[in-house]
């Protein structure tokens, strides 16, 4: 999973509804790094696939803890961030979101947070 960062994303429950505050994201994307367990080429990783570097997030222009960076179990190259949306997020319907890991910055996605 080398490359430039690229994120997109969808809340915990699915839907096409606006994240609540304080809720979890999952954030897709490709170019998160090196695994470990590294996966072997082309196969679909498991859940345990963590990315090496710990990526750090921004939600509105806010901090978000990053509570998982890895492999999105199932698929092949896929990163996977879950992040949580932070308590004093301004609500919105295209709140930006940004990743950064080793130094790289992510383009930046949009959610509705409400």
């Amino acid at each position: 999973m080398n490359g430039p960062l690229s994120s997109g994303g969808t809340s915990e429950s699915g839907s096409a509804k606006p994240a609540a505050v304080g809720s979890v994201v999952q954030l897709f994307g490709t170019g998160g790094g090196l695994l470990s367990p590294d996966p072997p080429s082309g196969s679909a990783a498991t859940g345990a696939a963590r990315t090496l570097a710990e990526p750090t997030a921004q939600i509105g222009g806010l901090p978000a803890t990053v509570l998982y960076s890895g492999a999105s179990p199932g698929l092949v190259g896929v990163w996977q961030v879950n992040v949580r949306i932070p308590a004093n997020v301004r609500p919105g319907a295209a709140v930006p979101v940004i990743l950064t890991l080793g130094g790289q910055v992510s383009n930046s996605v949009t959610i509705a947070v409400q």
